[in-house]
């Protein structure tokens, strides 16, 4: 069975990949406004991003 057909193993877009590679630099205290400056993503979708990384991870 492959990752994506099983429901218990979240799956990681590119976006996702780009907010933790910020995030897990030495100083990983960022604040999302910075990471959406640096993505050029709406802050509001980092905001929800990271809060799904967070608790999901």
């Amino acid at each position: 069975m492959s990752a994506r057909a099983d429901k218990s193993v979240p799956v990681l877009s590119d976006i996702d990949r780009e907010i933790l590679k910020i995030l897990l630099v030495p100083d990983g205290n960022i604040q999302s406004s910075t990471i959406a400056t640096k993505l050029g993503i709406p802050i509001s979708t980092i905001r929800r991003r990271r809060r799904r990384l967070e608790n999901e991870f």
